[in-house]
């Protein structure tokens, strides 16, 4: 059965497309010919590939080929073979992919320390730089917390988020 759907891929059988390993770039989720290091085209290539077989997983690999490795946090993804050291670390990734850059621990971390902040008090609202120009912003209105992921440049959506709302400050 292929599970990895790279052009080119040779061990398909053993790791989810979002668990390739490129060879020019280091990054997951794609192989050597749609990397943008190799293809003038990448990204229509990396998108394709990504909305056809990793947007829409819903299941790992059988459970007879999943890796075996003590203390992997992902072994649905991968078989022994293609383990990383990385999946005994990464806390965040899961099928569409590992957290290699921190990106869903970061998301996770701002929304807890958001809530942790606001929690006990009411109207009030805290934001944290989640990167790629974006603000995790986390209100408590009138004892609701709610948590919005907003672009930086979108000034007037975040004003409407917070209207009425004292910001708490926090150490970044």
């Amino acid at each position: 059965m292929k599970y990895c759907h790279c052009e080119g891929c040779n061990y398909s059988q053993s790791h989810l497309t979002s668990y390739h390993k490129c060879g020019a770039c280091n990054s997951f989720g794609h192989g050597l010919r749609e990397c943008h290091k190799s293809n003038n085209n990448s990204y229509n290539l990396l998108n394709e590939l990504y909305s056809k077989h990793t947007q829409n997983i819903t299941e790992g690999l059988p459970l007879n080929i999943q890796c075996r490795v003590s203390g992997c946090l992902s072994k649905d993804t991968h078989s022994t073979g293609s383990h990383e050291d990385l999946f005994s670390k990464d806390k965040h990734g899961d099928l569409h992919g590992p957290d290699k850059y921190g990106i869903k621990a970061r998301r996770q971390d701002g929304e807890t320390d958001g809530r942790n902040l606001v929690k006990s008090r009411p109207n009030t609202f805290t934001k944290h730089w989640w990167g790629m120009g974006n603000w995790i912003i986390t209100r408590n209105l009138n004892g609701i917390i709610s948590v919005d992921v907003i672009e930086c440049s979108q000034e007037e959506s975040i004003l409407k988020f917070t209207r009425g709302l004292t910001e708490i400050h926090h150490n970044i």
